[in-house]
């Protein structure tokens, strides 16, 4: 199945990432109301409407997606902020270090 995964985020097609966009904002939904600890990946593949594997095709493991997840919300809101007038010169902004490890987790 890994295999089959990597080939697919090599290929990249549009449908692959649109599937894929509309399976984090699907799991975003669940991590929001139930948290990490909450759900299980069958719950999310429910949601969904697809089996737990189909899930795997996509992402390795519940923290893969959550990561995915994070990042993405994580993005959003530097994107959103970024337009914001700043406070002060001095203020700093950092990403989570696992932002560059989890896209390359999926």
């Amino acid at each position: 199945m890994s295999r089959r995964r990597r080939r697919a985020q090599y290929d990249s097609s549009p449908n692959y990432q649109a599937k894929c966009q509309e399976l984090l904002r699907t799991a975003a939904d669940v991590f929001k109301e139930k948290g990490f600890e909450g759900i299980t990946l069958h719950e999310i593949a429910e949601r969904f409407e697809t089996d737990r594997a189909s899930i795997y095709y996509y992402f390795a493991s519940k923290t893969g997606l959550f990561q995915a997840f994070s990042t993405t919300s994580w993005l959003m809101f530097s994107m959103r902020t970024s337009r914001l007038p700043r406070a002060s010169s001095s203020a700093t902004t950092t990403q989570p270090e696992s932002c560059a490890a989890s896209s390359s987790n999926r």
